[in-house]
């Protein structure tokens, strides 16, 4: 898959209560307190030296790591 990036954190015994939502070749795991689906979801990586991924939520900034 071209232009693909497999990202996790360790498991936990929590890790079951997530909600599992697939669209096409992307996989996503909401927290259960998250209701709703966005209406449009952005995940960037950026920079090859030290890359980093930023998730814009309905356009507003969700997460940077």
């Amino acid at each position: 898959m071209e232009g693909s990036c497999l990202c996790g954190l360790p498991s936990t015994g929590r890790a079951l209560e997530f909600r599992r939502v697939e669209t096409g070749d992307f996989l996503l795991f909401l927290h259960p307190a998250l209701t709703t689906l966005p209406e449009e979801l952005l995940v960037v990586l950026r920079s090859r030296r030290h890359p980093h991924i930023e998730a814009y939520w309905d356009r507003l900034a969700y997460i940077v790591l």
